[in-house]
């Protein structure tokens, strides 16, 4: 077995801007330490996410409920309702497709969380973000 090799020590400098630079690529709102809703600006693809794991069947909202699907809104309600284990789905959704997550590590995480978010059946239509903004539009 060879020696180990020992990993050169980083100044603090560097440890901040290597800590920086990875802060940096997460989305702020899915740090557990945020303290916000998600911003209005990231909306577009939250709705269709939620939509995906079916938030919508546990959301406050009744519209949602009725819709089966996230109709957005401030916060939007099924996320401000279950925010902890919402946030872990959309960190690993996140995680998977850009930080390559692999589907099995990615399957296997979401089995932990137990089935109160179940992704929606292969085959069962999920509405694009555009077709939520849209109905945003007709609604207002």
């Amino acid at each position: 077995m060879p020696p180990a090799t020992a990993t050169p020590a980083l100044t603090p400098e560097e440890e901040a801007a290597a800590r920086e630079s990875f802060a940096d690529r997460v989305p702020d709102f899915l740090w557990s330490s945020y303290p916000f809703d998600v911003p209005p600006g990231r909306m577009g693809v939250v709705p269709y996410l939620l939509t995906m794991f079916q938030a919508h069947r546990h959301c406050p909202r009744g519209s949602c409920r009725r819709a089966r699907r996230c109709l957005g809104g401030d916060g939007p309600p099924c996320f401000r309702a279950d925010r902890e284990e919402l946030r872990k789905i959309l960190l690993l959704t996140w995680s998977n497709l850009f930080l390559g997550l692999p589907d099995e590590a990615f399957a296997a995480e979401l089995e932990k969380l137990g089935d109160r978010y179940e992704m929606l059946p292969e085959g069962v239509p999920v509405p694009e973000p555009e077709d939520l903004a849209g109905d945003r539009k007709a609604r207002a």
